[in-house]
């Protein structure tokens, strides 16, 4: 896994063990939600559960305008301390259809391991002024990864 943060790889957030940084496999940052969940086992971890991603929304967060994206933490006072808290870069979202990259420092998404339906499965999803844990979309688009230890 690649360290980040003096050689961090993961956090502790609502007593779960997150990675520190989404996964990147071969240079690929988006994957579909069969895609999530295989990299996820490859790498004998697993994508948030739809809860685990409520109690990560129910956290302290703020949008850091200069990374273009949201940083999440036990206490207000460690938002933005690198070591103690967990930032969910804006990352976008690449279209189903025509594979285009969309929404790039606007929005962040990122796969849970719960289902929304027989074709789509929640997502966490944010904006500079908002966290959504319930958010949901269809299994073919492509969104990034943040796993978390079994």
């Amino acid at each position: 896994m690649k360290k980040w943060r003096n050689d961090i790889t993961q956090i502790e957030l609502c007593g779960i063990l997150w990675d520190t940084e989404n996964t990147v496999t071969d240079g690929k940052e988006y994957f579909t939600w069969e895609e999530a969940q295989e990299l996820a086992k490859e790498k004998g971890k697993r994508l948030p559960t739809k809860e685990e991603f409520k109690a990560l929304s129910e956290l302290p967060h703020t949008w850091d305008p200069d990374k273009k994206g949201m940083w999440f933490a036990n206490t207000r006072n460690n938002l933005k301390k690198e070591d103690k808290s967990l930032f969910f870069p804006a990352s976008g979202y690449r279209f189903n259809s025509d594979g285009e990259l969309n929404t790039v420092g606007v929005l962040g998404f990122c796969w849970s391991s719960s289902a929304y339906s027989a074709s789509s499965a929640y997502v966490i999803h944010f904006t500079s002024r908002r966290v959504y844990p319930e958010g949901y979309n269809f299994f073919l688009c492509g969104f990034p990864v943040r796993c978390v230890l079994n």
